[in-house]
């Protein structure tokens, strides 16, 4: 029996490759049932999935087969079943875990999701490995959610002698046929719950630093302040994280940050760092490479009327001049910081010069600064 339950599991788990393809198989995409939950290695994410496959062919409640439970797999990689009969019926209870899988046939790492009985058992249950050969019966992990794909038969929909009902072949929520010679994606789905409750976004300190590394020679960075809309600057050590608590869900989250090298009143680079907070999760900030320049942008429906031309020139640093029609914006980038003037020569649409104009603006490592102009 063991011996069949590993066949069956062979082509489920996503780190093993072929390029055979089953002849008949039933697979299921979380995609089709992860609803608000995402996918992701943040905390409250979820980050695996178990598939418990159920034969009802017979159409009777009373009479559901259990085929298998597949390995834990990865929330982002379909599970498969293959082996299975062309034209029975299946149904699918689905475990979700906020622990990742095990490397596949693998023990000796620890903190991720293990089959009870061990790898090929075709088991639901699921422990928490601790590094040992099979992880001990207490170290039992239960699923953060649960759903199903294609719902049970009830007792009224048995035919006459047990026979296959009509629901079965054309209801979308019921279960799904095997059919021979194809891969069938199951269907009937329910979406897990929606998280609820406020969002959490972390800035953690190997996205902030990038490749600078911490310290307090010349050159390192000793630590960082942070600055989200118009809230009071937040100062945290370099190599340490910052969170944000108690955050609107579904919201765009932007965080300023500027580095310090040891003893330095004035920051040396700069970055921003963007989110989409999640509700009743916490979301990892990512976040643009530090760098010691900035860029400016001119608003160009400020300048001149729809239609109208302008041409910028930035002063002093051999930067090539740039033209936009209006309302559209220019943007100079790898700028150095510190105050910078651009030059700006507006136009009529038909090529007329209009005048020029000074704007100026102070350039802020790794930001976005807006020009101010002044007839």
């Amino acid at each position: 029996m063991l011996a069949a339950v590993a066949s069956l599991l062979a082509c489920e788990n996503p780190s093993t490759s072929s390029s055979f393809t089953p002849y008949t198989a039933l697979y299921v995409d979380p995609s089709d049932f992860r609803g608000g939950v995402s996918c992701s290695a943040d905390e409250g994410a979820m980050k695996s999935y178990v598939v418990t496959l159920q034969d009802v062919s017979s159409n009777d409640p009373d009479d559901v087969l259990i085929v298998a439970s597949s390995p834990p797999t990865t929330c982002s990689a379909p599970a498969t079943f293959s082996q299975v009969t062309p034209g029975n019926f299946y149904v699918a209870a689905i475990d979700a875990y906020e622990l990742p899988p095990c490397p596949f046939n693998r023990y000796d790492v620890t903190n991720c999701l293990v089959p009870a009985g061990g790898w090929g058992s075709g088991a639901r249950l699921m422990v928490r490995s601790d590094g040992a050969k099979i992880p001990a019966a207490s170290a039992y992990v239960p699923p953060t959610w649960s759903t199903r794909c294609g719902r049970l038969p009830e007792a009224s929909e048995t035919g006459a002698g047990g026979s296959t009902s009509p629901f079965y072949r054309y209801d979308p929520l019921g279960p799904s046929e095997a059919v021979f010679q194809t891969a069938a994606r199951m269907g009937g789905c329910e979406p897990l719950p929606a998280p609820t409750g406020p969002a959490r976004v972390v800035l953690r300190a190997d996205a902030l630093r990038g490749a600078l590394s911490c310290g307090t020679s010349p050159g390192q960075i000793a630590r960082f302040e942070v600055r989200v809309g118009d809230d009071a600057p937040r100062s945290v050590d370099c190599g340490a994280e910052l969170p944000f608590e108690g955050l609107e869900p579904n919201q765009a989250f932007e965080a300023r940050v500027f580095a310090f090298e040891s003893g330095s009143s004035g920051y040396r680079w700069g970055t921003r760092c963007f989110a989409r907070t999640v509700a009743g999760q916490t979301r990892s900030a990512s976040c643009d490479p530090l760098t010691e320049r900035g860029s400016l942008r001119l608003a160009g429906g400020s300048l001149c009327k729809p239609g109208a031309t302008y041409r910028a020139t930035v002063v002093g640093l051999g930067l090539q001049p740039q033209s936009a029609v209006c309302p559209a914006d220019l943007v100079f980038s790898g700028l150095p910081a510190g105050v910078v003037d651009v030059l700006v020569e507006r136009r009529t649409a038909e090529g007329q010069v209009e005048g020029g104009i000074v704007c100026s603006g102070s350039v802020q490592p790794g930001q976005m600064s807006e020009a101010i102009c002044s007839e």
